[in-house]
């Protein structure tokens, strides 16, 4: 409807006059009789102060609210009514958020009329129960809105709601401006956070897709190397933690920022460009300096000497040591390990998490951005998420204050982009709720469709957009994994997502697109489940995907895990990349607590002598609280110090082993080890079996396995070399000999001093 007329209108109680040309959209008025809206009269009782007269308004369309400036009712109060009736006008929006307007001109008798300014930032709403502002996505698909008019005086009686409209003003936006241009910093150090916060229009419906605005920012280094990163839509939060909940709220209007890390040393300059369907704008560019300070936190890659390996861009070595904490909470933990009552915790845990990581010596662990756990895009079926496209702002900024505490820990993360469930129909399925299935609003029609249609394609490279523009500075970081178990992802057990050719395409597809987005480069993996025999060659040798990773579980004596170290090795190191084991812990339903004590141990030390990445990364994460496994990470930490596996020569070698019995007492039980050797350095872990079989003594003390008089033969190096010798008690990591050996003929022969159940050695050339 459209219309050219002399406007009088009373606006909260001020006539003003004017030309104006408008489009008025009416509403429809909720009846109480449980009669469908209609846009009618509305004769609303009342009997002041107890009940108020209250009208429900609902709009023919959610996009409605977006469309129009303000709002417009007309209501005709009784003659003799009270004249000390004030109008309040509320809206519930979509996260159950209430607001408030205040018309603060008394209701007179007659017909009146009234309008209310929507626009964003208006001072006249206010927010009650929380802090976050009116803005222009507060009227995005609104619960409910209604007006309410209530009084003081004793009445009883009737008003007349005679429309409900709203309206919005016939003009064309210019062009968006930038404004308010904040940077974190004039100066900051070489791969710290350079940020740049600033103001756009507020009139963007989905500010996560480019065609509708699209923000970049062009960083020019010292030496002239331009690299482009993305702007992103961001809203600041609060965290609040009682004995029953912990909560995110919002505060502050959403804002817009930049981040990017840089690489060099010097002044650079960042310009920022703003384009919409109204035009784009350029903001003059702004300088910041680059100090060339110490890098605590370089990116990782794959090492170019030993691509089996990974190390910092400075060309440090890197080995990962960690556990998975794949959330704050599993409830299978309780299920399995029902040793006290947990509370579901809330993302706050990660920090003590990571602290306690920190004081054991870890450097590596595992998140999931899952749909109960710092995700950002899912259907409502789970408060707080909107659907496809519409990204969860409060577990985006949940996911910045974790990698913030797991960068001062100095933890890598390996963050998971999607868990099997996502996509699976058979498995943990998540599926029926995916926001891009078609029986959520979506578009596919079955759950590969997830990984070959068009729209499903785009919309996730959208997707990885948003998380490079966010995330992409930090290198804290580690990886994008872009699924977890993909074994288990697909429409049933017999058609499982690893073996699909479409399934291999999209990766490809996606882990190509992040390279060419992500400005820094990180590495991209996916993983599947149970254990190496399940990996699919065909991704495993895909060039775009950087590591392999994989599961090490099994129904065997705790000793079983050491096989899974050598064999995941042998199957993975032929693909020249390398390998994480990010899951293991007895079979997938876990094992007893001393069964998972000795696996434990038994896994990280037979790993460090394995050519595998990183120390496995062990699933049951409560557990490691409540049995205290830290020092066994500590120890790890403590031997691996000042070794360097990158070397193409080490491979797996097997020692020989002699331990002479001692006479009159009983036959030492059998040894076996781990070693990588090459011409220039070793590792090994000797252990017994024995001491690994899920048992312990009466009285529950460990197993008395002591080896004595064992003696170690290895060839293979450089004849008439001097070598460093180096044997480690395993329960500290601390070396308890060392020695210099000549290697007679390439081969060394050395004692080991006794010990119980097993220890490890390590060997360089001097």
């Amino acid at each position: 409807m459209r219309a050219s007329r002399l406007a009088l209108l009373l606006v909260c109680g001020v006539v003003v006059q004017g030309v104006a040309r408008d489009r008025v959209i009416p509403m429809l008025l909720d009846r109480p009789d449980g009669n469908k809206p209609q846009h009618n009269v509305l004769s609303c009782r009342m009997q002041l102060p107890k009940v108020p007269a209250q009208a429900v308004w609902v709009a023919k369309s959610p996009s409605d609210w977006l469309d129009a400036d303000r709002l417009r009712f007309s209501v005709v109060w009784p003659e003799g009514g009270p004249t000390n009736v004030q109008a309040l006008v509320w809206l519930i929006d979509r996260d159950d958020r209430w607001y408030q307007f205040l018309v603060d001109t008394n209701i007179a008798p007659g017909t009146g009329s009234y309008e209310i300014p929507l626009t964003p930032g208006e001072p006249g709403w206010q927010g009650v129960g929380h802090a976050a502002p009116w803005h222009f996505r507060t009227r995005l698909n609104p619960k409910q809105a209604g007006v309410r008019f209530f009084g003081n005086e004793a009445f009883t009686g009737s008003c007349v709601l005679v429309s409900a409209d709203l309206v919005s003003s016939e003009t064309t936006p210019g062009a968006p401006v930038i404004t308010n241009l904040r940077p974190n910093a004039r100066a900051v150090p070489r791969r710290g956070l350079f940020e740049l916060r600033f103001d756009l229009p507020d009139r963007y419906a989905d500010p996560f897709d480019p065609d509708v605005v699209d923000v970049t920012a062009d960083v020019a280094a010292p030496d002239g190397a331009i690299t482009r990163v993305t702007g992103f839509y961001y809203q600041d939060h609060y965290r609040t933690i009682n004995s029953v909940e912990e909560r995110i709220e919002p505060q502050g209007r959403p804002e817009w920022r930049v981040r990017y890390s840089p690489a060099t040393a010097g002044v650079h300059t960042v310009t920022l460009r703003v384009r919409d369907r109204w035009g784009e704008n350029t903001a003059a560019p702004i300088p910041f300096t680059v100090r060339d300070t110490a890098t605590p936190f370089s990116f990782i890659r794959v090492s170019a000497a030993d691509p089996r390996y990974f190390e910092t861009e400075d060309g440090a070595f890197f080995y990962p040591i960690g556990h998975n904490i794949r959330s704050p909470f599993d409830t299978r933990m309780d299920d399995q390990f029902p040793w006290r009552f947990r509370h579901p915790t809330g993302s706050s845990a990660y920090n003590h998490y990571f602290a306690d990581m920190h004081k054991a010596g870890e450097n590596f662990a595992e998140i999931w951005m899952s749909a109960w756990s710092l995700g950002i895009e899912w259907s409502p079926v789970i408060r707080g998420y909107h659907g496809a496209g519409d990204y969860r702002l409060d577990n985006a900024w949940d996911l910045d204050h974790v990698l913030e505490w797991a960068r001062a820990s100095g933890i890598r993360v390996n963050l998971v982009l999607n868990n099997h469930g996502r996509v699976s129909a058979w498995c943990d399925p998540e599926w029926q709720d995916h926001p891009y299935n078609a029986s959520r609003g979506g578009w596919c029609k079955d759950v590969m469709e997830y990984f070959t249609h068009e729209r499903s394609i785009a919309m996730t490279q959208r997707l990885h957009r948003y998380l490079v523009a966010r995330w992409g500075w930090d290198s804290t970081v580690f990886t994008w994994e872009l699924f977890s178990e993909l074994d288990l992802a697909g429409p049933s057990h017999k058609q499982r997502g690893c073996g699909d050719p479409r399934v291999v395409a999209w990766h490809r597809m996606m882990a190509d697109h992040l390279r060419a987005i992500d400005p820094n480069h990180r590495l991209v993996a996916t993983h599947v489940s149970g254990d190496y025999t399940i990996q699919n060659p065909e991704l495993c040798k895909l060039p775009p995907l950087d590591h392999c990773a994989v599961d090490a579980y099994h129904n065997g004596p705790p000793h079983q895990i050491v096989n899974l170290m050598t064999e995941t090795a042998k199957f993975n190191n032929p693909f020249g990349k390398p390998v994480l084991i990010t899951e293991f812990g007895g079979s997938p339903m876990a094992a007893g607590a001393e069964h998972l004590r000795q696996e434990h141990h038994a896994a990280l030390w037979s790993a460090t002598a394995s050519p595998i990445a990183g120390t496995p990364l062990f699933w049951w994460w409560h557990v490691i609280d409540e049995l205290d496994l830290y020092p066994v990470y500590s120890a790890v930490q403590r031997f691996m110090k000042d070794v360097d596996k990158r070397d193409s020569r080490m491979v797996l070698v097997q020692p020989t082993l002699k331990a002479d019995d001692t006479p009159g007492k009983p036959p030492q039980p059998t040894v076996e080890a781990v070693c990588s050797a090459s011409p220039t350095q070793a590792i090994g872990w000797i252990f017994t079996r024995a001491g690994f079989s899920g048992v312990r003594e009466s009285g529950g003390a460990p197993l008395k396995l002591d080896i004595t008089n064992l003696a170690v033969e290895l060839g293979g190096f450089t004849p008439d070399q001097v070598y460093r010798i180096e044997i480690a008690d395993t329960t500290s990591g601390q070396t308890v000999k060392r020695f210099d050996l000549r290697a007679t003929g390439g081969t060394l022969i050395f004692q080991v001093p006794p010990f119980t159940r097993d220890c490890a050695f390590k060997i360089r050339q001097r």
